[in-house]
């Protein structure tokens, strides 16, 4: 007969503060995030909104960005190409770039000095979770830094569940932020490209231009052709 787990009073405390974060991020981001019917209407407004508001309108995109990375959710992708949408093509890279490797960092650091017991009990529990892991454990122990670069630049594995994994692991944060930076870089552009790309038609009349068919081309055909030479690279990636 298995054994049943059973939760201790500090579990239940844990898993009640993580509860209470994530309903306060998505309540939060329920009010704050607009309707993508509205930014359509009146892009070129908004657009203009945040060009008079630059400031500040990096700064609560990038604190909203980086949260939502932290606890975990997952809408990192719908926030990359609001950031495209809102900041262009350059600005927004940096900007999403920027709170994605800060919202993953913390995430890490999270899991490691808070929550390992708690992630450590959820690899046992959860056996898809627990094969993951062991796949990013085996992966970081042969190559480190080189394998986060590799798994970072295309999702193979989600991407919260590298921050989970890696939080578990004995990758310094600095390098493991480096790494994740690396990795995501490319993968970030082209979804900011898609998405500024689409900011720049002043209407629905306006047609298809070449910028946008190739921005959308990237997005569609960037992820496939990442993945697979990821996989080429990986069987040939040395052992540390």
């Amino acid at each position: 007969m298995t054994a049943t787990y059973t939760p201790t009073a500090k579990d239940l405390l844990r898993r009640g503060v993580v509860l209470t974060l994530l309903l306060g991020v998505v309540g939060g981001l329920w009010f704050l995030l607009p309707d993508p019917a509205m930014l359509w209407a009146r892009q070129a407004e908004i657009r203009h909104l945040v060009q008079q508001h630059c400031f500040e309108a990096v700064l609560i995109y990038f604190v909203g960005y980086v949260v939502a990375v932290a606890v975990s959710l997952p809408i990192g992708i719908w926030l990359t190409l609001l950031g495209g949408w809102l900041f262009g093509r350059w600005l927004g890279f940096v900007v999403v770039l920027g709170a994605a490797t800060l919202g993953a960092t913390l995430a890490m650091a999270a899991v490691r000095y808070l929550f390992r017991d708690w992630v450590q009990k959820g690899r046992k529990r959860w056996p898809r979770f627990d094969q993951m892991a062991r796949g990013i454990d085996a992966g970081i122990e042969r190559a480190g830094m080189r394998y986060l670069i590799l798994i970072r630049l295309t999702p193979i594995v989600p991407f919260f569940v590298v921050n989970l994994v890696v939080g578990l692991t004995n990758m310094r944060l600095t390098r493991a932020a480096l790494a994740s930076a690396l990795g995501m870089a490319l993968p970030t552009w082209i979804y900011v490209n898609a998405a500024a790309s689409v900011a720049a038609i002043e209407s629905v009349d306006t047609g298809m231009t070449w910028e946008l068919l190739l921005a959308w081309t990237l997005l569609i055909w960037g992820p496939l052709v990442l993945r697979r030479l990821v996989r080429r690279f990986w069987n040939e990636l040395p052992t540390n």
